[in-house]
């Protein structure tokens, strides 16, 4: 074995330990070294540097805190792996744009900028890290800072039990800022209702006289989702690298 690949296998070996627990307390933050958590506070720069840049806020403290304990095993392998590994992860950007657009783009714009402060080739530092930031975002930030607000207006008639299902049920959803009113308005983005209101566009309007199938649900998520992103479009003056279809 060449020393470069025993030093890769070293590497491995150490990301093994702290993937299991090994060698990790619970006050683990002390046990770190000042190099180690100086990478960690210029990775939480960068990020909120593109954080402001987006939704034109900073993180908080208590998001910062958060950082630490989302974040620790990637930071980790930052340090013990800093070279991507080819096909380590296959990017579904696709799928991340469904989900959770916004919090893809904020992945996207923190590994790009990352991997031409240390050389790196992009596509490999974002099979490396994409799934891990983009997902620890959106458990991190607070959906009503961040996310404009989409107005559901759900009134089906003589089905109050339904309602109060489906009431949780989208309230329920991660990385929405959702208020929901039994009235019909001028702001209201989704119509969930049991009759046509034309002063809902078609593709907003969700007619259920009974509960939705797992499918039909999932296509209210969608156009939520689409709705959420052209929503943050309008109101910050930028277009997403991707679409949120």
């Amino acid at each position: 074995m060449t020393a470069e690949d025993a030093h890769r296998e070293g590497r491995y070996v150490v990301m093994g330990f702290f993937s299991i627990g090994v060698g990790v307390e619970m006050n683990r933050r002390e046990n770190m070294t000042p190099l180690f958590m100086n990478m960690l506070a210029a990775f939480i720069q960068i990020v909120d540097t593109h954080y402001n840049k987006l939704f034109n806020a900073h993180l908080t403290a208590l998001e910062q805190d958060a950082f630490f304990e989302v974040f620790f095993e990637l930071m980790v392998a930052a340090v013990t792996s800093p070279t991507p590994d080819e096909g380590r992860n296959r990017v579904r950007l696709d799928a991340a744009y469904e989900q959770f657009p916004l919090m893809a783009e904020l992945a996207l714009a923190v590994i790009d900028d990352v991997a031409e402060r240390r050389h790196l080739d992009i596509t490999l530092a974002r099979g490396a890290f994409f799934e891990v930031l983009y997902t620890g975002f959106a458990s991190i930030f607070d959906m009503h800072q961040v996310f404009p607000k989409i107005k559901v207006a759900l009134d089906i008639n003589y089905q109050i039990g339904l309602e109060s299902i489906l009431t949780d049920m989208i309230l329920g959803m991660r990385a929405m800022n959702i208020e929901i009113s039994e009235y019909i308005d001028d702001d209201t983005d989704i119509l969930i209702s049991d009759i046509n209101n034309s002063n809902i566009p078609a593709e907003n309007t969700f007619i259920w006289t009974s509960m939705p199938t797992s499918l039909e649900f999932e296509q209210l998520r969608r156009r939520m989702n689409i709705v959420k992103a052209d929503k943050f479009e309008k109101m910050h003056g930028i277009k997403l690298r991707y679409e949120a279809r």
